[in-house]
């Protein structure tokens, strides 16, 4: 058993400290290989399904697999699809405004 969050999720909370929302992919900085982001989104998986945060997927075009996942604070609202812009921040992360 794990002692407490890895490095991966506490990178997620640390996130969420300072904003309400943002795009999981943002966490890793630049181009990743879908080891690297698969890996992120089984400790933000990991989190969702301990109640700390709330995981939303925003599907686009035909196919259910290519979208963004964004992540977002436990007891604030989900933005719907249209309304979500997305700006970047000095910090490097994206979040929905």
């Amino acid at each position: 058993m794990s002692k407490g969050p890895g490095k991966k999720q506490r990178a997620i909370l640390t996130g969420l400290a300072s904003q309400e929302s943002f795009w999981l992919r943002s966490l890793l900085g630049r181009p990743s290989t879908k080891a690297e982001y698969n890996a992120l989104l089984r400790a933000a998986l990991n989190l969702e399904d301990s109640g700390l945060i709330i995981l939303d997927r925003y599907h686009y075009g035909s196919n259910d697999s290519t979208g963004r996942t964004a992540v977002r604070r436990i007891g604030t609202p989900k933005p719907e699809r249209q309304s979500v812009s997305v700006c970047q921040v000095p910090d490097g992360n994206f979040t929905n405004t």
